[in-house]
């Protein structure tokens, strides 16, 4: 039985401090920059700030939007999500902005990222790595 409910609560997209986060997505590159893409649900009943992004194989991860100065993105400060609110990440919005990948991103493969709340608390999220060109996810995200 105790066997079952942890692989359940693996199972299950993460929660922690009222969020629901879904699995991401992002291309496949062999380059050096990547941006990846992620729903993020408040279900509780106070606000979340999303502080930062950590990925091992990545130098920096920042959340970003595209939106250009000097021809590069804006990289966003800590993100609020008051209760109730969604944050639905896409090429053309809010997005994870990966530099100096240390390793080639492969389609049909995964790549762990690690979202840092303000509290310090720390949520691993599930990236799949989807085709060259994509610009939408094709299962990533479906736990709903």
């Amino acid at each position: 039985m105790r066997a079952a409910i942890l692989a359940l609560l693996f199972a299950s997209p993460a929660l922690a401090d009222g969020l629901h986060v879904g699995e991401g997505w992002m291309a496949a590159t062999e380059g050096q920059v990547a941006r990846a893409f992620v729903e993020i649900h408040n279900e509780g009943d106070a606000p979340v700030i999303l502080h930062a992004f950590r990925a091992d194989w990545a130098d920096a991860a920042l959340v970003g939007a595209p939106v250009k100065a000097d021809g590069r993105d804006v990289p966003l400060d800590d993100y609020m999500l008051l209760p109730g609110e969604e944050l639905d990440m896409e090429p053309e919005g809010v997005f994870i902005r990966l530099t100096d990948l240390t390793v080639p991103l492969a389609e049909g493969t995964e790549a762990d990222v690690t979202l840092i709340l303000s509290t310090g608390t720390e949520i691993a999220i599930t990236i799949q790595v989807e085709g060259e060109n994509a610009e939408t996810e094709s299962h990533a995200g479906h736990d709903h």
